[in-house]
């Protein structure tokens, strides 16, 4: 893992950080800052400047694997974050719920119907937000 930034990985990073504006809820690395500023500083380095500034894959791969993987752990508040990410990065609402769709077959209705439920509620904020327009920020 790099440990420094280089104005790639800034642009990454600040690309990622453009793709969570105006999410409507809390982030998780607000509740890490809350309890360990140092620590969570440390975990966003390594997320983003690490993991997310990696080019293997692209942005919305990335985005589908986290949102099944998420689907099918039943972790509903970081679903929704990448499911908003998801949404900014140009990725397709139907292909979204497909993605939800397929954790079914592995993890179970129930895993399904969480994660599509947290679809909606995205879906909803994320239209009240944007007003229609398109928003999404390039990979």
């Amino acid at each position: 893992m790099r440990h420094s930034s280089g104005p790639d990985d800034l642009e990454r990073q600040g690309r990622f950080a453009k793709l969570l504006e105006d999410f409507p809820w809390e982030r998780p690395s607000a509740r890490w800052r809350a309890f360990d500023a140092e620590l969570a500083a440390a975990l966003s380095r390594h997320l983003f400047e690490g993991l997310y500034a990696r080019e293997r894959v692209s942005l919305q791969t990335r985005q589908l694997v986290a949102v099944s993987a998420l689907a099918a752990l039943g972790h509903e508040e970081e679903l929704r974050v990448h499911l908003w990410v998801a949404l900014r990065s140009g990725i397709a609402r139907e292909t979204l719920a497909e993605a939800c769709f397929q954790v079914g077959v592995y993890a179970g209705m129930p895993a399904t119907n969480r994660a599509l439920s947290a679809l909606a509620a995205v879906i909803a904020a994320y239209d009240a937000r944007t007003s229609g327009a398109d928003d999404r920020v390039a990979d």
